[in-house]
């Protein structure tokens, strides 16, 4: 995601990233941010309140992304003028139409109907309003929640915000490598842009719209990771891509006392980039801009079309010569549910028997299962059938129907399946493995098995306090916990 300097002040960005990393010059991506210090697993290295932010639908309040399903939201009504914008209360209306809304809704107002429909369309004007403003008054309106929200920068809440105007500006936009047909998308935001005083150019509201495209961050829930809006974060763009990461970037709330106290009804969800395993001094900090759950090819193909790079990271480079996931396998027959269960289950207890195993042995044993027991030909086929792509789509969809049908045997058995390939797929640690085993062992809970959901929810609390830390996981870690108590007194009993 990361762009060129552009006179960008290169200690202001520093001392905005914080102590414990540093920016760099790099060889292939102009600048990456690596580890000032030896960072165990859980650290976190940025912490960052979005530049802008807007709601992925109507579902979803436009100013702090909370949702009907959320017990501090009763309802949600729409902007009276433009109605393409929603909201959960009048405090969050007023402070979303201060921070940009009052430039965006003259030309939503404008759009023909076919367009309101299209959420991008809108998002894109709301997103260019929302940023237009902030760069052009580059002073933090709430300077009252950096404090708390920002521990790992040492800047005045004025001179974050100037960093993360300074970064935005630097961030490439792309857009001689953009597609005719992504042209044409983008052009129907810009000419609305161009005819409203209060946003930006038909050129520059391009270059805007350029960044956004390969720099905005997906916004999901801690818990369940569903996406409910977009954020431009200058700083968290700073961080290059790798398949096989080694930081995440998880989503929570500020403080909803300092956010009530300043009068500013809820503000949208924070970004924290935080470690997942441990990080030597030098080294650099990745995340991963897509899932990487896909086979090598697909995924460099969606990287080049969106962020315009192909990706050669370790894992790209190690999977020219052998696939870590496939999208079939030689056997045909779909995996009953004992064989799902049965697989599921052995990868777990190997990987709970390696929480504490250094990074690289762990790495190193997790491609060897993979690769078949002793590289043995057969080993390795009967390891695709349980970890290709469509045994994956099979499982996952029998888990999803045996939980909205309340068959909580099979969705256990089926879930165990799906944990098994994300612990073996995905980096040790990895949020949507986490997020997977509670619904499992709430599963396994319901159907009477109490002493293996308490084996999956001791897992759970162990990863989120890494992955999310004790405040984005809060909710996790509460439901764990509970659960484990009374566990602990079924079976004591």
């Amino acid at each position: 995601m990361d762009g060129g300097g552009d006179g960008v002040s290169e200690p202001l960005l520093a001392a905005a990233l914080g102590p414990a990393v540093r920016l760099e010059a790099s060889p292939t991506a102009h600048r990456r941010v690596v580890a000032a210090r030896q960072l165990p697993p859980g650290t976190a290295v940025l912490r960052e309140r979005p530049l802008a932010a807007t709601a992925a639908s109507t579902a979803s309040c436009g100013r702090c992304l909370a949702t009907p399903l959320q017990p501090q939201v009763t309802a949600l009504r729409r902007c009276s003028a433009c109605r393409a914008v929603a909201y959960c209360s009048v405090e969050c209306q007023r402070a979303d139409w201060a921070a940009g809304h009052r430039g965006a809704c003259a030309a939503l107002r404008r759009l023909a109907p076919a367009a309101a429909a299209d959420a991008s369309i809108v998002n894109q004007l709301l997103m260019l309003a929302a940023v237009v403003q902030a760069l052009e008054s580059d002073t933090d309106p709430h300077p009252a929640l950096v404090g708390a929200e920002s521990p790992y920068a040492s800047l005045s809440p004025d001179s974050l915000r100037r960093a993360q105007c300074a970064a935005f500006r630097s961030l490439l936009s792309h857009t001689a490598d953009m597609d005719a047909l992504t042209r044409t998308h983008l052009s129907k935001a810009i000419s609305l842009a161009s005819g409203t005083p209060a946003l930006p150019s038909a050129g520059e509201a391009l270059e805007h719209l350029g960044r956004f495209r390969c720099n905005n961050f997906e916004i999901a829930l801690p818990d369940d990771l569903a996406p409910v809006g977009e954020a431009t974060l200058p700083l968290a763009s700073l961080f290059n891509h790798s398949c096989w990461p080694n930081c995440v970037a998880i989503f929570d709330y500020p403080p909803l006392d300092l956010a009530s106290a300043a009068g500013l009804g809820c503000l949208p969800p924070c970004v924290s980039i935080r470690t997942i395993r441990a990080v030597a001094p030098g080294e650099e900090l990745c995340i991963a801009y897509m899932d990487a759950i896909h086979h090598r090819e697909h995924r460099r193909s969606l990287l080049s079309s969106k962020y315009s790079f192909w990706c050669e990271c370790p894992r790209c480079q190690a999977e020219k010569r052998e696939p870590l996931v496939n999208g079939f396998s030689a056997r045909d027959m779909p995996l009953s549910a004992s064989e799902a269960e049965s697989f599921g289950w052995s990868v777990f207890q190997w990987f709970k028997g390696h929480l504490s195993t250094a990074c690289d042995e762990y790495d190193e044993m997790r491609r060897n299962m993979l690769a078949g027991t002793d590289k043995d030909p057969r080993g390795r086929e009967e390891m695709a059938a349980y970890t290709s792509i469509a045994a994956l789509q099979h499982s996952s969809r029998h888990f999803g129907d045996a939980l909205d049908s309340q068959s909580w045997r099979p969705a256990a058995r089926f879930g165990m399946h799906v944990l098994g390939v994300y612990l073996l797929v995905y980096p040790r640690f990895q949020p949507i493995a986490s997020v997977h085993a509670l619904q499992v062992a709430k599963a396994l809970w319901n159907a009477g098995r109490a002493e293996l959901a308490s084996e999956l929810l001791e897992i759970v609390v162990t990863s989120v306090r890494i992955s999310h830390g004790e405040t984005a996981g809060s909710g996790m870690l509460r439901e764990s916990k509970a659960l484990l108590e009374m566990a602990g007194e079924e079976l004591g009993g």
